[in-house]
């Protein structure tokens, strides 16, 4: 959004106070993004080294490259299933993980100590276990090219964790590599994607795919995660008729995975659309990011137009 203003106000010449006039806000999309975190795979396999990460990331922060306009274009929330798909989303009301640098030093210090490695703290205290190694640089794989959006979350996500003292690169890869995310070793320990929903169901296209081993890899689960009550449930929950019994094994799927933490669940950002105040019956499905031609038609509009004007102004001194 940010970048989007700028470039729309400069060749329109609308005001950038003025762009609320063109924006639509249909709010969450139908999709989760994400870290995912390899459980089969050093160190990631660990779950005191993700909870360690989860509690290092400034959810706020994370917010700032969806900045614009006097608002943030995003949202938190706790996956795997997406805030716009009500009861199913977050039953129990789970909060986003608490940024909490000593909650995290102490599960990190907890991993390194098992481990025998040590990381180095911004004030150069050594913690862990300084008879042995230090920790060495980690991967965070996500597709290529490099946008400016990209960058700025990465940016974030690199300075939140060099607080506890966690060296992390950002490794890109083309899209046709992912292809080959098919067993646990040949997929990253940390993987920087999203999922969204076939079809407007969130229990059986975004719970399952993303918690159920059987869909371990690219098919969904880039985690690996292999929780065995998860599976069972996760195979069920589709299917049951009864709301009540599905929103309370629902939400035991949430609460076994927040305790677990294999993805830290990135903001999603909102949905949006500039249109012309001219176009009218703009209609939008959040649960599939479609919207409908043929509910669209032009209405008259007076238009007023913009336009730079420079002064130059010629001083004589005597």
């Amino acid at each position: 959004m940010p970048a989007l203003v700028k470039l729309y106000s400069a060749a329109t010449g609308i005001p950038y106070g003025n762009w609320s006039l063109y924006i639509h806000n249909f709010g969450p999309s139908g999709c989760v993004f994400y870290l995912s975190f390899n459980n089969y795979v050093w160190p990631t396999n660990s779950t005191d080294f993700r909870l360690a990460i989860v509690h290092a990331l400034n959810a706020t922060a994370l917010l700032q490259p969806y900045y614009a306009l006097g608002m943030y274009w995003a949202t938190t929330y706790v996956g795997p299933i997406a805030p716009n798909f009500k009861p199913y989303y977050n039953p129990d009301n789970l909060p986003v993980y608490q940024y909490n640098l000593t909650l995290a030093l102490q599960y990190l210090v907890k991993f390194l100590n098992k481990y025998g490695y040590y990381v180095v703290l911004p004030n150069g205290t050594a913690v862990g276990d300084t008879s042995g190694s230090q920790l060495p640089t980690i991967n965070i794989v996500t597709i290529a090219p490099l946008t400016e959006f990209t960058k700025e979350q990465f940016e974030i996500i690199q300075s939140e964790l060099a607080q506890i003292g966690v060296p992390v690169s950002l490794q890109l890869v083309t899209a046709s590599a992912t292809d080959n995310w098919v067993t646990p070793s040949g997929t990253p320990a940390i993987v920087d994607l999203g999922w969204c929903p076939d079809w407007p169901d969130p229990l059986f296209q975004e719970m399952w795919p993303l918690a159920n081993i059987i869909n371990g890899g690219i098919s969904g689960n880039l985690a690996w995660y292999n929780n065995s009550l998860v599976n069972e449930l996760t195979n069920e929950l589709p299917f049951i008729t009864n709301l009540t019994e599905q929103l309370k094994l629902d939400a035991e799927v949430y609460k076994i995975m927040y305790e677990q933490a294999p993805y830290y669940w990135l903001p999603t950002g909102l949905t949006y659309m500039i249109v012309q105040p001219y176009v009218k019956g703009v209609i939008y499905n959040p649960y599939l990011s479609y919207y409908y031609y043929n509910t669209m038609y032009y209405a008259p509009f007076n238009a007023t137009f913009y336009k730079t004007v420079t002064t130059t102004t010629t001083t004589i001194s005597s």
